[in-house]
């Protein structure tokens, strides 16, 4: 495969495929693979008329799925997609898709990155019942704020080895629940209300279990659009900074 053929497929996009001259080869180069579940039925005809063999896509690294999600799409991107492969999953939906969805995830042996854009996570977790040691990275969004409490609970049942945490910012006793509960994490980003009041770097020293561990923490105000709020902990009080983060300033705390 040329050095300079495409690596990514969205189906949002139209493709020549007529300029194809080998379909086989062109699937099996795609290493990050977008579905809109809106359209995949086009994107399933094109398949077909192409006769390749399946899975037609068996380097796929990263996928990201959004629509309504249900057992025939799960089939559908099983028979396609060599799921054994994927590292990195993202999935957006507002509808109720949570068999389905567990499904999928149960093929994806090698998964340690997962996105949640889901209105419905709780149900989805409520599911799950033996606890995933391979995921590193968690980001949770768009989820039935009344549940968070609940959900956080799941996050630390079901992925105690996280080291990035990415959410939402509710609360101080929230924040050091999941600072005390996932103890190897590295990092936590947590989105922030434009008004909204963040701890200190001396209340969580204070309050949370970072004893002996460095750790600094920073908000960010991204165009006065979006503001975030990031904290950066050394589990192993052996920190080498990237030269990204050079700049940061890391304390050593002791809490009581």
């Amino acid at each position: 495969v040329p050095y300079f053929a495409s690596k990514t497929f969205d189906n949002r996009y139209s493709y020549s495929f007529n300029f194809i001259q080998n379909p086989e080869i062109y699937y099996s180069n795609i290493n990050y693979l977008n579905i809109d579940l809106h359209k995949y039925n086009e994107f399933e005809q094109i398949l077909v008329s192409q006769s390749v063999n399946r899975p037609c896509f068996r380097h796929v690294t990263r996928l990201s799925l959004n629509g309504y999600f249900t057992t025939y799409f799960c089939d559908a991107i099983r028979n396609n997609v060599d799921l054994t492969i994927i590292k990195h999953f993202e999935f957006s939906s507002t509808a109720r898709t949570t068999e389905a969805f567990i499904q999928l995830i149960e093929n994806m042996t090698n998964l340690s990155s997962i996105g949640i854009q889901y209105f419905h996570s709780l149900d989805l977790f409520n599911l799950v019942l033996s606890p995933n040691l391979s995921i590193r990275h968690l980001v949770l969004f768009d989820y039935e704020p009344e549940t968070r409490k609940q959900l956080f609970y799941h996050i630390c049942r079901l992925f105690p080895r996280l080291t990035h945490l990415t959410t939402d910012y509710h609360s101080r006793r929230e924040l050091c629940y999941l600072l005390n509960e996932i103890v190897h994490l590295e990092q936590l980003t947590l989105r922030l209300a434009q008004d909204q009041y963040v701890p200190t770097y001396g209340w969580i020293k204070q309050h949370s279990r970072l004893q002996m561990n460095p750790f600094e923490l920073r908000i960010f105000n991204m165009a006065h659009k979006e503001r975030k709020l990031v904290l950066w902990i050394n589990t192993n009080n052996n920190i080498v900074l990237s030269r990204h983060d050079q700049h940061h300033r890391v304390k050593n705390c002791s809490i009581q």
